[in-house]
């Protein structure tokens, strides 16, 4: 009897672990689709359609208001359209090269022997960056001797003070230089 006791026993106890393991594949198997809902809902490309059981804001079944507002209550509103695409024009506060292009005198009479005359403009805008322009600096010094032969010294004028003697940059070379280095390290002056 005792051999049959257990033999129940451990049967009930399968029993009870096949449903519950039973039990925990649903689980497992809705957990898996509701994972697979979510994935899709984030990651699928979607639409703005709203549900059918949505209502909407444009159907109203209040009389419009509009027609009560008065005159005084209304502000004027400025609606500014942007342009899709095309040209801006450059903005006043650069300054502008006027450059004609035209043609000779000669091109300007028609086959027939009549002068053309000018009908209209066509106005078209560049932009242009006008490099940092290098010159070099003469400095030119004069040598003074006495004219009379009495034997002075000969005198030269000379130069103002320079930041680096005997080289051949000025300050604003220096500054220059100074400046793209210190842009193209990434360093920023702070104030």
């Amino acid at each position: 009897m005792n051999k049959q006791v257990t033999i129940e026993s451990l049967s009930n106890i399968l029993e009870k672990q096949l449903d519950i393991i039973n039990q925990k594949d649903k689980q497992i198997k809705l957990l898996e689709e509701k994972i697979d809902f979510l994935i899709r809902q984030r990651f699928t490309s979607s639409s703005e359609k709203f549900p059918d059981n949505q209502p909407s804001l444009f159907d109203s079944e209040e009389p419009s208001t509009i027609e009560s507002i008065e005159d005084s209550e209304v502000e004027e509103i400025k609606v500014v359209v942007k342009k899709k695409g095309g040209r801006t024009t450059p903005p006043k506060s650069l300054p502008h090269i006027r450059v004609e292009h035209d043609f000779s005198e000669d091109e300007k009479v028609c086959s027939c022997g009549c002068g053309m005359k000018k009908i209209k403009e066509i106005v078209s805008h560049q932009y242009d960056v006008v490099p940092a322009k290098f010159q070099v600096i003469q400095n030119v010094r004069f040598t003074y001797a006495c004219s009379c032969n009495c034997g002075s010294k000969v005198k030269t004028s000379k130069l103002t003070a320079q930041v680096l003697p005997r080289h051949q940059v000025t300050p604003s070379f220096l500054a220059t230089i100074a400046v793209q280095k210190f842009c193209k390290y990434g360093f920023r002056f702070t104030s």
